[in-house]
């Protein structure tokens, strides 16, 4: 996703969390969007990275996920955002993302 302002522009992967997924496999994928960071593939195509929005239902997912994304490797973690789905336009439209949690 790209959101632009101004002479600003925001990029994000969006991952919608329905909550049907088990931990382990938002593991995987969190650990896959690792991998494609530290090839630098997005960096070199685009100059940035993209943060990883995690959009979830309700709090006990998204402190379930945060969970998760806190057992990366320490450099990774900054990577990955989680926020509820219902806060999720103020809070991917905000400059910057204030109120979400890593």
């Amino acid at each position: 996703m790209r959101i632009g302002l101004g002479e600003y522009e925001q990029r994000a992967f969006i991952e919608m969390d329905l909550g049907s997924e088990s931990l382990p496999t938002i593991e995987g994928k969190c650990r896959r969007y690792v991998a494609y960071w530290r090839t630098g593939q997005e960096q070199h195509d685009h100059g940035v990275f993209p943060r990883v929005w995690w959009l979830v239902p309700s709090e006990p997912r998204l402190a379930s996920i945060a969970g998760v994304i806190r057992r990366l490797a320490q450099e990774a973690q900054a990577l990955f955002t989680v926020v509820l789905s219902s806060q999720a336009v103020d809070q991917l439209t905000g400059w910057p993302a204030a109120g979400a949690r890593s």
